[in-house]
């Protein structure tokens, strides 16, 4: 589960009970900026601290933030992999996408176990199911 779903479903059902409730207020609430959560609800890709912080604050379980934290991980180096710019090396997608290095490897893992990444060549990635 992505952290912006998680987000914008609390955030639709606190308006559902108050219709004036902003997303500044909501923003508030939560302890970050408001422009930090617009940009996360358009689909901004969320620092580890972001999705720690929002998920402890709508309070998510140890678990549910793992899983919330692998999803951006996934998103995030999926994204990089279709990029135009793209090199096939972990530490590249590393720098791209702020993911810490271990974690890329555990993204890269999960994405060939799942078969949704082919690593054609020593420099040539795919992702399935993503034209090139």
């Amino acid at each position: 589960m992505l952290l912006r779903e998680c987000v914008g479903k609390e955030l639709r059902l606190r308006q559902a009970r108050n219709p004036r409730y902003s997303l500044r207020s909501f923003a508030r609430d939560l302890g970050v900026h408001h422009a930090t959560l617009s940009r996360l609800l358009r689909g901004a890709r969320a620092e580890t601290r972001t999705v720690v912080a929002i998920g402890t604050r709508l309070g998510l379980g140890p678990a549910d933030l793992r899983a919330c934290l692998s999803a951006e991980h996934v998103d995030a180096v999926s994204y990089a992999i279709t990029r135009d710019d793209f090199h096939a090396d972990s530490r590249w997608l590393a720098v791209v996408t702020g993911v810490q290095l271990d974690d890329v490897n555990i993204v890269l893992q999960q994405l060939l176990q799942s078969r949704r990444l082919r690593m054609t060549s020593a420099t040539e990635w795919r992702l399935e199911g993503v034209p090139r």
